[in-house]
């Protein structure tokens, strides 16, 4: 089986393919805060160069789901659910924070996961030595470390931004690991349904003056 990766979410367009078995997955990634869309079928058409691969192999795409960017998160799972239909395969969602967090769960300890979620504010998720994890939440920049013990650890790429109080640093990439979506499908780790997971509300807001009225 070949799983097809997508992140989209924050700040990069990333696609990884990897076959089930093998060591190392093919990685593409472009650093950007915007146009995903316009960049993401031809980073998949150099993927598929650089893996020798095409369509017909993928069993499985996985997609970061958020939280991040509120138009990242749609293209990626626009992308996702549009090629799962088009290919027949079933279609998972990662979070971005459990995305960062995979490769430190074999380590047994506690820590929390911190995104930049931009406007004065953070995205965490917090992880105990069983690797149970809390639901994604949305926590102040002048408090982001607000109720969690002096024991758990930080990662993330949201880390070097926060004065750590003397708690360990775990080291994370600073660009999402998409590989890491295709090993959890594998693995069956925290996969969700491939819907929106926004955290915050958005920018936008009806404009209630201008409404028309419903009959």
């Amino acid at each position: 089986m070949t799983i097809l990766a997508i992140d989209t979410a924050l700040d990069a367009c990333s696609l990884a393919l990897l076959r089930n078995g093998d060591d190392a997955p093919v990685v593409v990634s472009e650093p950007m805060v915007t146009g995903h869309a316009e960049a993401f079928f031809s980073l998949m058409d150099r993927l598929f160069a650089a893996a020798g691969s095409n369509a017909r192999e993928i069993g499985r795409v996985a997609v970061t789901v958020g939280p991040g960017s509120f138009t990242g998160i749609r293209v990626g799972l626009a992308a996702a659910r549009g090629l799962g239909l088009a290919w027949n395969v079933p279609v998972h969602g990662v979070t971005t924070l459990d995305a960062f967090a995979h490769d430190l769960l074999p380590s047994k300890r506690s820590f929390a996961v911190l995104i930049d979620a931009r406007r004065g504010a953070f995205y965490r998720q917090l992880y105990n030595a069983s690797g149970v994890s809390s639901e994604p939440e949305l926590v102040s920049a002048e408090a982001p470390l607000a109720g969690l013990g002096d024991n758990v650890a930080l990662a993330g790429p949201a880390v070097g931004h926060i004065d750590s109080q003397g708690r360990e640093r775990l080291i994370t990439p600073p660009h999402l690991p998409v590989s890491a979506l295709a090993r959890m499908v594998i693995e069956g780790q925290s996969l969700r349904l491939p819907v929106p997971l926004y955290v915050r509300d958005a920018d936008a807001r009806p404009q209630a003056h201008a409404a028309l009225s419903r009959l």
